[in-house]
């Protein structure tokens, strides 16, 4: 059976025809923006990204509800593109390249500067932030660490990279493939000198199972969470929630009504009076250490039921 060839975008002869393409066009802008809010709440899939070293493999949904027929393919140099199939016409989009945002980490001041002007050379920004950057897209730093930039930039699913990144890519002339340079990733094993342990090599594996899961999934780490934080430094912990897809309410005892919060994150040597949240472990709400975040982002399988704080164990059922 022959198979009738895509049509290429006809070169437009005379105004009507012009006039038909532009409202195709017009059409596709309007099905597009339609459907934004329609495109998480269907069909699921299951990960096959292998998890990091010591967790099993663990099942999660992404929503995808679409509008039109439509095939996402990756390009030679893996921009996202987007084919659609319009009235006959083989309509062809790709987004535009994504300029690259970095945030640093770990750097000393002396050499801060010198990479600044080396990074916007290769055409790239640096986030003059001291914490975490919503807007960043990739992390630069010398060794894995479990500090705030770190852990959003999991929780967000970023590329996490080794210092010699920017200047292997100073001696090309342009920015290389990251997957060389990336923390955990196979195809960077051997490329920079680091020393680490074994849990160094599990978190750096953590780092490039998520920045793949995050794609995957298409939303962050902490996606269903509604938490509430009990801690001296709120800041930090609210940053990296938000990174990861979650949100942070602001909610303090006395609990007499229903609380909307799937998580209570305590900094324990704070809490006066454990009792105060008695009702919130009543209403199904985990109670955790504050360092739950972390110890989520660095093994996802564990069951949340072991995180519980140990008074508040006997309000949660292990059926």
């Amino acid at each position: 059976m022959e198979v009738d060839e895509p049509k290429e975008l006809p070169v437009a002869e005379d105004s009507t025809q012009n006039r038909l393409i532009h409202n195709r066009l017009q059409q596709l802008e309007e099905m597009l923006s339609a459907s934004n809010e329609e495109r998480r709440q269907s069909r699921n899939f299951q990960s096959t990204i292998p998890i990091p070293e010591g967790n099993k493999e663990f099942k999660d949904s992404q929503a995808c509800t679409v509008g039109w027929d439509y095939t996402e393919r990756e390009s030679w140099t893996g921009t996202a593109k987007m084919y659609l199939q319009l009235n006959g016409i083989l309509m062809y989009q790709a987004e535009p390249p994504k300029m690259k945002i970095f945030i640093l980490s770990g750097i000393a001041d002396s050499v801060r500067s010198a990479m600044v002007r080396q990074l916007e050379s290769l055409g790239a920004s640096v986030s003059d932030l001291s914490n975490y950057d919503p807007s960043s897209t990739h992390l630069l730093c010398p060794k894995p660490a479990r500090n705030e930039k770190t852990l959003s930039c999991m929780a967000a699913g970023k590329w996490i990279l080794h210092t010699s990144y920017l200047d292997k890519s100073l001696e090309a002339g342009h920015f290389l493939n990251e997957e060389e340079y990336e923390f955990g990733n196979p195809k960077s094993a051997g490329k920079f000198p680091i020393e680490f342990d074994k849990d160094t090599e599990s978190r750096m594996k953590s780092m490039h199972w998520w920045r793949k899961e995050v794609a995957r999934r298409g939303y962050g780490a902490f996606n269903d969470m509604r938490a509430i934080v009990v801690a001296q430094k709120r800041d930090p912990i609210i940053r990296c929630i938000e990174a990861g897809g979650g949100v942070v309410i602001d909610v303090s005892p006395p609990f007499d009504d229903t609380v909307y919060a799937t998580h209570c994150l305590l900094e324990q040597r704070i809490v006066r009076d454990y009792a105060d949240y008695i009702p919130l472990a009543q209403q199904g709400i985990y109670l955790l250490n504050t360092v739950y975040i972390s110890d989520y982002l660095y093994n996802p399988h564990r069951d949340i039921r072991e995180c519980i704080l140990p008074y508040f164990a006997k309000y949660y059922s292990r059926s």
